[in-house]
């Protein structure tokens, strides 16, 4: 697991507040340094939300599907595309009119869809289904106020983190404490347990734990044979 989906949200915090504080320095004399600073800074500004959504895709259920390519380049574009006009107009910025507003909005498109990546993967895992946009709206938003959105969205992909690498004594425990599995389909079992996203990524990786997981939500062998193969 990535640390990025480890780190405490108060460290992250202060990362984030040096690329900010690097976005803004200005050294009186010497314009290369300065703009060596400021795209360093929003490198670091953009370096989580580039991280964590790659490390939230591998962990999405199986059964949602989210446009990782598109995110990718997206993220790609903005910063390669910042770094150009911050370099060609020696770090003032640059104002786009007429035609040039066309590329322009593309640009604010990829931006909005590289916070958009990490909020819905983050909800996504958290209902084990594909988040609408109502549902992500918010963290959408949280990730746009960076870093003070972190207070928030850290704790919760920490929790994530932790859920996707259960010891074998968690596995056990966490279904123990499920009662009436009896009376429940497969999937009511894992949902009810909270191990349905562990289950989904042992089907990948480890079909033996999978396995083991049904085994201790008493699912029977014929249902498990089935399910497991």
């Amino acid at each position: 697991m990535a640390l990025i989906l480890k780190l405490k949200h108060w460290q992250i915090f202060l990362i984030l507040l040096a690329g900010i504080v690097l976005q803004s320095f200005t050294i009186e004399g010497n314009k290369n340094v300065t703009m060596i600073l400021n795209i360093s800074g929003t490198i670091i500004w953009l370096l989580w939300p580039l991280m964590v959504g790659n490390e939230l895709y591998r962990l999405l259920p199986k059964k949602v599907e989210m446009n990782y390519t598109l995110f990718i380049i997206n993220i790609v574009l903005v910063l390669t595309l910042y770094t150009i006009v911050m370099i060609i107009s020696d770090g003032k910025g640059m104002t786009f009119t007429g035609i040039e507003v066309l590329p322009a909005l593309y640009i604010l498109f990829a931006i909005i869809n590289s916070f958009a990546f990490p909020a819905r993967a983050l909800n996504s895992i958290e209902k084990n289904k594909k988040a609408s946009t109502g549902e992500y709206l918010g963290d959408f938003f949280l990730v746009a106020l960076l870093p003070f959105g972190i207070w928030f969205l850290q704790p919760r992909i920490n929790k994530v983190a932790e859920s996707a690498n259960l010891t074998d004594e968690q596995i056990i425990n966490k279904a123990s404490e499920v009662d009436g599995l009896g009376g429940m389909t497969v999937n009511e079992r894992l949902y009810i347990s909270g191990l349905i996203n562990e289950f989904d990524r042992c089907m990948i990786a480890d079909k033996e734990k999978a396995r083991r997981i049904l085994e201790l939500l008493q699912v029977d062998e014929a249902s498990i044979n089935k399910i497991v193969r």
